[in-house]
């Protein structure tokens, strides 16, 4: 669990920094950088500071009494990105002038009939 725990972080920070980059091309009624994505990254840079200290950098079995908390860890990180990135992808679909409004017809009207 650890191996995968200290090459997760990085992976969703990483992945935290894409997403600010996308919602700063996005124009949000919600500012979910401020909202979520700094807290996130904070949060993900904190662990990860953490791992590489010198106090844990050693550390190479498995911690039998924290594989829960480092997992819900990575759960935690994992939904909130994959949350994030949903929000990204309506807010892109449903913004005017967007991708995916090409997409979209009109709905038809009916012909008029004419009076006679």
């Amino acid at each position: 669990m650890d191996r995968v725990y200290k090459e997760d972080i990085p992976r969703k920070r990483r992945a935290l920094a894409e997403l600010k980059e996308e919602f700063s091309r996005v124009a949000s009624t919600t500012d979910w950088t401020k909202l979520r994505i700094e807290p996130l990254f904070e949060h993900a840079r904190s662990l990860e500071r953490l791992l590489r200290s010198p106090k844990f950098l050693r550390e190479t079995s498995r911690l039998p009494r924290g594989v829960v908390m480092f997992h819900s860890d990575l759960v935690y990180l994992r939904e909130n990105v994959n949350a994030l990135k949903a929000i990204l992808e309506a807010e892109k679909r449903d913004r005017p002038g967007g991708p995916g409004t090409s997409r979209v017809r009109p709905a038809r009207r009916p012909p008029r009939r004419k009076k006679t």
